[in-house]
């Protein structure tokens, strides 16, 4: 009963999430079908993201002391950050990026979002089988938001590199992968100090204020992004765009 109470819970949270990102899409929503098939295939790409993890980890074990600063640093900022953002982004670059239904800037997010929330779902039924249930009420609001916020720095350049390059078109995904694992590495390291620090109070208060610090700088940086790219979307009516001839810079 449990089990199923996980893969529910799980779930709920997952779609719950999809359906606020998707709303952001204001003007060409995308095919149902297509964000479904992003989910799930996100979810599954968990599978072979956690065996590569554990593979690179084995001669990380070998060079550092387990759960020493250096250990967790090379942990979490070159294995796992790197491996969860790269599978992610695998997902949506061999599924929909080259498609139709690829066709503004925003898109780049609503599929971003899409992966690492089936990709977050699987993580999130794992750690509920293992932890209980209740871990759903720290893991849903706060790391599935975390999943879908550092995806969104990589899907905001595969959409602005499409339509808007400025530079070099394969650069511009390169940059923004490279900045979602390092703020995913960030995030993990500040979120698990137990090992390295101990539990005191100044320790949890400490941790819990970089891991707001990192979300809701994120957060704000990339809701004036998306903004934006509403804003600039060629499938707004032109009634709006005669109202809002300059975009947010």
């Amino acid at each position: 009963m449990s089990v199923l109470l996980n893969l529910f819970l799980s779930i709920f949270v997952g779609v719950l999430w999809m359906l606020f990102v998707y709303r952001m899409d204001r003007y060409e929503p995308e095919p149902v079908k297509k964000i479904i098939l992003v989910f799930l295939l996100g979810g599954l790409a968990a599978v072979p993201a956690a065996m590569l993890e554990a593979k690179l980890n084995t001669p990380l074990k070998i060079i550092f002391t387990t759960y020493s600063v250096p250990y967790t640093l090379s942990l979490y900022l070159l294995i796992v950050g790197p491996v969860e953002e790269f599978v992610k982004f695998f997902i949506v670059h061999i599924t929909i990026f080259r498609k139709k239904e690829f066709n503004e800037p925003i898109d780049g997010i609503i599929y971003s979002s899409a992966s690492s929330l089936g990709f977050a779902t699987a993580e999130n039924f794992v750690y509920l089988n293992r932890f209980g249930s209740s871990l759903i009420l720290f893991r849903g609001p706060l790391t599935t938001l975390a999943h879908i916020l550092f995806s969104m720095l990589w899907g905001y350049a595969l959409g602005e590199g499409k339509f808007h390059p400025k530079e070099s078109f394969f650069a511009r995904p390169v940059n923004g992968l490279i900045l979602a694992a390092a703020a995913h590495g960030t995030y993990n390291f500040f979120l698990y100090p137990k090992e390295l620090f101990g539990w005191s109070k100044g320790v949890q208060y400490a941790s819990a204020v970089m891991v707001l610090v990192l979300m809701v700088t994120l957060w704000f940086i990339l809701m004036k992004h998306i903004k934006k790219m509403n804003l600039e979307s060629p499938f707004k009516p032109l009634s709006l765009s005669k109202k809002r001839k300059s975009p947010i810079p």
